[in-house]
C-alpha cells in the first residue's frame, strides 16, 4: 500500500500536465497574442537623405507602417510655428524616451511637406549630425548659403541641391561658425 500510493500521485500529477513540455507549436500560438517588445532605439541609423529622412519621403502619403518597427515612438502634435511654419497648423513630433526625434508637416491631402529632424544621433550619409556646427557643415557641403530668417530672428545655412535646412539660433550678424543647429529641415 505504501508504494501504491505514492505511485498513484505520481500517475495522478504527470496525467494533469503539470511536468508536459511545451512543444513548438504551443509557443507560436502563444506569440501570436502577446504584444511585440520593441527593442531600444537606433536613432542614429536614421539617414537624413535628398528628399527624405530614411523610409519617409517628402511628398509620399503618411504612414506610419514607414517609420522604423524598431523604436517605440509616441506621437504627439506641436504647433509647426516651432520650426519655423507659420499658418497656424501643427506638426506630428515624434518622441523617444521623451526625447523629440522627428516632427512631420503634411499638406491636406496626407502627403509629407516637410521633415524636421530634431535628434542628435540623425546624420546624413556624411555623417555630420542634426546638430554639428556651422563650421562643419559648411566644409561638408560647402554649395550652401547662408541666409537671415528674420520673421523667427534664427539663421538658416541652406544646401538648395539636397532641400535641406539647418536652422541656427543665431541672427545673421551674430553667427560665428561655432554655433550648433538646432534641427535640419528636409523639404
Amino acid at each position: 500500500m505504501r508504494i501504491v500510493v505514492p505511485v498513484f500521485f505520481l500517475l495522478l500529477v504527470a496525467s494533469c500536465g503539470i511536468f508536459k513540455k511545451k512543444k513548438a507549436s504551443d509557443d507560436k500560438h502563444t506569440k501570436k497574442h502577446e504584444p511585440v517588445e520593441k527593442t531600444d532605439a537606433v536613432i542614429d541609423e536614421i539617414i537624413a537623405t535628398n528628399g527624405g529622412l530614411g523610409n519617409l519621403l517628402i511628398k509620399d502619403e503618411l504612414d506610419d507602417g514607414k517609420l522604423n518597427s524598431n523604436i517605440n515612438l509616441i506621437k504627439s502634435k506641436v504647433d509647426a510655428s516651432f520650426f519655423g511654419f507659420d499658418g497656424g497648423g501643427k506638426a506630428r513630433l515624434y518622441s523617444y524616451k521623451n526625447e523629440p526625434v522627428f516632427a512631420i508637416l503634411k499638406k491636406e491631402n496626407q502627403k509629407i511637406k516637410a521633415i524636421i529632424a530634431i535628434h542628435p544621433d540623425i546624420k546624413t550619409n556624411k555623417s555630420i549630425s542634426v546638430q554639428s556646427s556651422l563650421k562643419k557643415i559648411k566644409a561638408t557641403y560647402p554649395d550652401g548659403k547662408l541666409i537671415d530668417d528674420q520673421m523667427n530672428k534664427w539663421s538658416i545655412y541652406e544646401i538648395p541641391a539636397k532641400k535641406w535646412q539647418f536652422t541656427f539660433d543665431a541672427r545673421l550678424g551674430e553667427i560665428n561658425g561655432d554655433e550648433r543647429s538646432q534641427f535640419l529641415i528636409i523639404r
